[in-house]
């Protein structure tokens, strides 16, 4: 799923593309400053070990905290650039058109998935909010709400993939990239 390049005709689908690159930035901001705090506090940590005493809320904030929120909202970067893994040699073996089935069907599915990710996800932040960390006593919803906001930006890559996917079904125009 490649969804930088522009392209795609009407004035929509370019208001599509820069909500997407708008969430990419967004996404690719949060993981950086995440992976840097995470080294930074990790440092930190074995220095504070070495000279004097262990820093306790360390573990907790690189690992629960900042950890979730790297790995959740910096999924999404690969995802919307076609760089998750994929068997390809099926859609390479299938007819141009049902290949775009194909793919417009395993979105969808994706969707579905990703949509109640989003919903058990919301919960879990809600029903956490109220529960204080070991360490840090920050409440717990704040590292899950990692997993919705994750999921939506995919979901809403995801979905403009099917948009763009679908068009080329429709029109008989080829899509599909290396990468898919």
């Amino acid at each position: 799923m490649v969804l930088v390049s522009g392209g795609q005709g009407d004035w929509r689908m370019g208001i599509l593309m820069k909500i997407g690159g708008a969430l990419d930035k967004f996404a690719k901001a949060v993981a950086f400053i995440c992976l840097c705090a995470m080294a930074i506090i990790m440092i930190c940590e074995v220095v504070a070990r070495n000279l004097f005493m262990s820093i306790t809320w360390s573990e907790e904030i690189v690992a629960t905290f900042l950890g979730s929120w790297f790995v959740f909202v910096g999924a999404t970067v690969p995802l919307r650039a076609g760089q998750m893994v994929s068997m390809s040699f099926v859609l390479d073996r299938l007819p141009r058109r049902a290949a775009h089935g194909v793919i417009v069907l395993g979105d969808v599915l994706i969707l579905v998935f990703l949509g109640v990710v989003v919903k058990f996800g919301i919960t879990l932040s809600a029903m956490t909010m109220s529960q204080p960390s070991p360490a840090l006593m920050f409440p717990m919803g704040f590292a899950y709400m990692s997993i919705p906001v994750g999921c939506a930006i995919m979901f809403y890559h995801v979905f403009v993939h099917v948009i763009i996917v679908s068009r080329a079904l429709l029109s008989g125009d080829a899509y599909l990239e290396s990468s898919a």
